[in-house]
């Protein structure tokens, strides 16, 4: 039978300690925890949760923090004796409902029991609304990794391991894994640490970048400083990243926020230009579409912005890579209502709204506008066409 370790590295995790351990311990045969230098009740609360659960073999660790979570991660793997190591950080979590599709990896013969198997890898949720569970944004990491094959993780902060085109994977796009951190954290801790693996722009010499991984902490600053709306900062390190020899998917994403620095700085021109070259590099993604047709809607340009945002409708989640889901759906429909309110196009407005209430969507600020259309048609006693409208919305898509 198949074996799943458990590994963890933790501090000052006791406000959420025992909802990881609980999303794990039905399947895990072993937990490993690496404690890396905690002042709370986190140990404790460990030993506690492992005196319940006799079952399943527990080895608390404690590792001395040498501001490189790597080290850490890779003490922590040292330990795991599993067929398999799953890897959760202290503030991670498993929805209640996946945890039985979890389980079942274990005993399904093209996965972890398949011996040419080496990485599975799992859409990280690392932005959600708690209150609505819509999710923000994702990225699929490496979640489960077989163990004895000599595999390291690298990087001091954002580690990874890399996986070469040998090595057999699978995406699993049915699974999530939440990241739901609910203790506060210094803002500044991971670019201090992106900062020291860098080397100041103006001696940089970026020939050599050829991989993602050559050029990542570059890309890393850059989403730090965009994340502080330290825009005018984080371009420069932007255009490192694509300017680079190297050609990876990441381009695409970097040049969407790239754009987004433009239109934190109100370049819409230049926001405009990063969004069509994102859409050349690939198409079939959302990110871009939104940010072109957001550039038209902050300039007045609404019958510009509509196709743009219907093409962001179009588009599809990526299964294997970064993807912000609300810009597949809620936040575009959203956008689209508002357009047709301001052109007038009442029967648009409903339709584009019914669809993004579906979706979650909040439209509380353009009820203002709605009213506007609705009082117009109204006034123009074209109340019996109105309520067709609604009836044909509400036929289509329940709320």
């Amino acid at each position: 039978m198949v074996t799943l370790s458990l590994a963890m590295i933790v501090r000052d995790e006791a406000l959420s300690i025992e909802r990881v351990l609980a999303s794990a311990v039905s399947f895990c045969d072993e937990m490993v925890i690496v404690d890396t230098g905690s002042t709370d009740q986190t140990v404790a609360m460990v030993e506690a949760f492992a005196q319940r659960h006799p079952e399943v073999r527990f080895k608390i660790e404690h590792f001395e923090w040498v501001n490189d979570f790597s080290a850490a991660r890779n003490y922590a793997f040292s330990h795991c004796t599993g067929d398999w190591i799953m890897w959760l950080d202290g503030d991670d979590f498993l929805a209640p409902e996946q945890i039985p599709l979890f389980a079942a990896l274990k005993n399904d013969p093209a996965m972890l029991a398949d011996e040419a198997m080496q990485f599975l890898f799992v859409p990280y949720v690392c932005n959600f609304d708690r209150q609505t569970g819509q999710v923000a944004q994702t990225v699929v990491r490496e979640r489960f990794i077989r163990n004895h094959q000599g595999y390291r993780w690298n990087g001091v902060v954002h580690e990874t391991i890399e996986v070469e085109p040998t090595h057999k994977n699978c995406i699993l796009n049915h699974l999530q894994v939440y990241h739901d951190p609910i203790k506060p954290k210094n803002p500044d801790r991971y670019l201090d640490m992106i900062t020291s693996q860098l080397e100041p722009l103006d001696t940089l010499d970026n020939s050599g970048f050829m991989t993602f991984f050559d050029v990542r902490y570059y890309f890393y600053q850059a989403s730090e400083l965009l994340k502080r709306q330290q825009y005018e900062a984080a371009i420069p390190y932007f255009e490192v990243c694509l300017s680079c020899p190297g050609r990876f998917r990441e381009q695409y994403l970097m040049r969407v926020q790239q754009g987004r620095c433009h239109m934190g700085l109100g370049q819409y021109d230049q926001a405009l230009d990063c969004a069509l070259d994102a859409i050349r590099r690939d198409a079939s993604r959302a990110e871009a579409y939104m940010l072109a047709a957001e550039c038209k809607f902050r300039d007045d340009r609404f019958l510009e912005a509509i196709p743009l945002f219907q093409a962001a409708t179009y588009c599809r989640i990526p299964d294997n890579t970064h993807s912000m889901p609300m810009e597949y759906g809620p936040r575009p429909l959203h956008y689209l209502a508002s357009c047709y309110s301001r052109v007038g196009e009442l029967e648009n407005c409903i339709d584009a709204m019914y669809r993004a209430m579906r979706e979650g969507a909040d439209l509380d600020d353009l009820m203002p506008q709605f009213r506007g259309l609705i009082e117009e048609a109204l006034a123009g006693k074209q109340a019996g066409g109105l309520m067709a409208v609604v009836a044909k919305s509400e036929s289509q898509y329940t709320v």
